[in-house]
């Protein structure tokens, strides 16, 4: 694994019905940049840091975002706006199936960071339906540069 080279700002709104809920995250991550792609690779805050899950978004030129979690609660989501793709979120009690609807995707990086912003919609197993609006900046540090 790479060492940590840029700092990550995360602010996150999930509505559910009339609930809403606010998540920031500030920390550090792996910053990669090639033309082709920007990848962000971090550890998800979380009650218990020894099982933080891994998080890695790739974010593709093709308006093409992917979310990997790795962890005992994982999952691949793949955005791509105005697309549906159907996953699942691997739980220890085993697989519920989701259905993922990307409204909006605006991002703009280079060798120094960037910024990102996703508006999508899952449903879990028909059960619970969710939008979520994803807002992210990223800084690669300076002394990090070569």
């Amino acid at each position: 694994m790479h060492s940590d080279n840029a700092v990550l700002h995360l602010h996150s709104v999930q509505k559910l019905d009339d609930d809403t809920h606010n998540t920031d995250l500030n920390s550090t991550c792996v910053f990669e940049y090639t033309p082709d792609k920007a990848v962000i690779r971090y550890k998800e805050s979380g009650l218990d840091e020894h099982n933080a899950p891994d998080t890695v978004i790739t974010v593709l030129t093709g308006q093409v975002v992917t979310i990997q979690r790795v962890g005992k609660f994982s999952m691949n989501l793949v955005l791509e706006e105005g697309v549906t793709h159907e996953t699942a979120y691997r739980v220890p009690e085993g697989e519920i199936p989701l259905t993922i609807y990307t409204e909006k995707i605006r991002f703009s990086f280079n060798d120094d960071g960037g910024m990102m912003l996703v508006r999508y919609t899952l449903d879990l197993n028909g059960m619970i339906r969710s939008n979520h609006t994803i807002r992210l900046a990223v800084k690669r540090s300076s002394a990090s540069h070569t």
